[in-house]
Parts: structure tokens; sequence; C-alpha cells
């Protein structure tokens, strides 16, 4: 089908199975073949602003999906580690890890948006470094804190099986969140 302002040229079958007959329909044509031209657009109605003529324009503008990637150059301070009784311990006395990590918020821009984004400790992962590793809700507490003597049991301490130097490490998760920073 081309057009050219007033006329129309048809080319194709009709609905009821007939055949068009190809050429140029329109102006004063009524016959089976003819197109008419549809009703010119309805105008628009102003919009109602009240009496005090009060419409707002306004525009919404939705803070994208931020992803791991997206938040991968905001780093939180590195945990640190100790072990009680003062780095050492004795084979098969438990020996006591304290790791400590705390809540930040960390400012920067994400996806062009001045953010600051949060983490906060979930969990820590204690290496042993003889094999063994193990998951804990908090990074414990050193003996002295929780009132109980050394080489007590705790929720972080470990007992070596045998004797050598292992090095542990504690790698703690965090549950980030980012909030959008307006200035209004």
């Amino acid at each position: 089908m081309t057009t050219d302002e007033a006329e129309v040229t048809i080319f194709g079958n009709r609905s009821d199975g007939g055949a068009w007959t190809p050429g140029t329909h329109g102006g004063d044509d009524q016959g089976p073949n003819s197109i008419t031209a549809p009703d010119p657009a309805p105008t628009p109605v102003p919009e109602d602003c009240g009496p005090l003529n009060r419409c707002i324009e306004y525009s919404v503008v939705s803070f994208p999906d931020v992803t791991l990637d997206d938040l991968a150059s905001f780093r939180p301070a590195t945990p640190t580690l100790s072990g009680e009784p003062a780095g050492f311990g004795l084979v098969g006395m438990p020996a006591n890890l304290v790791a400590a990590a705390s809540e930040q918020h960390l400012a920067g821009v994400v996806l062009g948006w001045d953010v600051t984004v949060r983490f906060v400790p979930v969990a820590f992962v204690f290496d042993h470094g003889d094999g063994t590793s193990w998951r804990s809700a908090t990074g414990g507490a050193a003996w002295a804190a929780l009132g109980q003597a050394q080489f007590t049991p705790t929720t972080t301490s470990h007992a070596y099986r045998s004797r050598g130097s292992f090095e542990a490490a504690v790698t703690v998760e965090y549950a980030a969140s980012a909030a959008l920073q307006l200035s209004v």
C-alpha cells in the first residue's frame, strides 16, 4: 500500500475472497473498493487545574537495582583477629579465636548517584589453618570478657590435634545495602 495525500493505492485481497483491483481509490469513488478517510483525532481536553490553576509538573526518577558488581568498589575495613592465650595453644586444649568487625557506612557514587553503602557483619568464618573451619554468627569474645578461665571452650575456640605452626584467618560476611543521598 502506498499513499499520496488523498489517494490510496491498494494491492491485495478482500476479506470476502475476491481480489481488489489494483488501482487508485479515494476522492468521490464510493464503489466496493473505496476507502474513506479516518475520523480526525479528537481535540485534547485541557487539564482541569482547579479554580486557582494549580497544576504541577513533575517527573519521577527511579533508582536502578544495584548489584554486587556495582558495590565492588566499596570495601569495608579489614577485620581484626586475635588468639588466646597470646597467639599459642596447647595440643588438645581450646585456643580462643576472637575477630572484630563493625557496621560501616561508606559514601560514594553508584551508577552516577551519590549513595551511602551500609555494611553489617552477619557471619564470621574462622579458618583454623589446619584444614578445619567454623562459621559463627559472632566474632567471639575474650575469656576475660566472658568471665571464663583460660582454655575454656567458647563458640569460637578450636582445639588443635597436633603440634605445629598454623596460620588462622577470618572472613567476615556482610549484608550490604545502599541508600540514595538526596539533597533538597
